[in-house]
């Protein structure tokens, strides 16, 4: 289990430098201080995306909200975590609806010019579920019906770019889509390694996760943009629970207990 959490952690090296920086002409940078002032960090989540975020009960938990309280800690402030569908995130942040997102979020062009983001902090890829008695070895995603979490990597890039689909079926989260897997509407989910192979064990008697050798990704956080202070704080946290070994403690608890 170790050996695959470090090389899910981070495949190219952090640097922790100063990633992404505002080409805002609003003025002076206030996010820090309006969070302190409120007293309040409010983050956006998809909680259904274990171990990264997740309903325990009527609790939201994971690897990203065990990052948000400590960034929230660092600023002195409680921590305030909605939950929401994946897809408008990004808008919220941009038009400050919620000071970060925080949900396994892929960097990418359309992203980056909508809001700012920390350094990557995860680098993960993309898995292929499919039924258990399909052969993985054979398995083509060409001509097949998909399942996709909507707005995700697996949504945007490979259901819609890299491979000719039958069909594209978007959901507003992978459990729904592996449900409609188990179901036989659709032939097989693309989402992210970890994810995948959560879902791939909680319904082992129908189906399986696989790595079909896809390109490797990083999650990042999404910020408004101009937020030069927060987004150094975020880095400094970021930093900090990796150093600490505390990421992949998380990784390990979250991915142990994620239902």
């Amino acid at each position: 289990m170790k050996k695959k959490i470090l090389a899910a952690l981070l495949a190219a090296a952090m640097t922790f430098a100063i990633a992404g920086c505002s080409d805002s002409n609003s003025g002076a940078d206030t996010s820090v201080q309006d969070i302190k002032d409120k007293g309040e960090l409010v983050v956006l989540t998809n909680a259904a995306f274990p171990p990264f975020e997740y309903m325990d009960g009527d609790q939201i938990k994971g690897v990203d909200i065990d990052i948000a309280q400590a960034i929230a800690d660092k600023l002195g402030v409680k921590l305030t975590v909605t939950n929401m569908d994946f897809d408008p995130i990004v808008d919220y942040v941009k038009n400050g609806r919620g000071d970060l997102g925080i949900a396994g979020m892929t960097i990418n062009d359309e992203r980056k010019e909508a809001v700012d983001f920390s350094n990557e902090y995860i680098t993960t890829t993309q898995y292929i579920i499919i039924p258990k008695d399909a052969d993985e070895t054979t398995f083509d995603p060409n001509g097949k019906v998909i399942g996709v979490q909507q707005g995700t990597t697996g949504d945007f890039v490979y259901a819609s770019e890299e491979i000719e689909a039958k069909e594209v079926k978007r959901y507003k989260s992978a459990v729904d889509a592996v449900a409609d897997l188990k179901a036989g509407r659709i032939e097989c989910v693309i989402i992210d390694e970890l994810p995948a192979k959560k879902l791939a064990e909680q319904n082992a008697d129908a189906v399986k996760a696989y790595d079909p050798g896809y390109e490797p990704e990083s999650y990042a956080i999404a910020m408004k943009k101009g937020s030069t202070e927060l987004q150094t704080v975020v880095n400094e946290v970021l930093k900090e629970f990796a150093d600490s070994g505390k990421l992949e403690e998380s990784i390990v608890a979250h991915t142990s207990n994620a239902q």
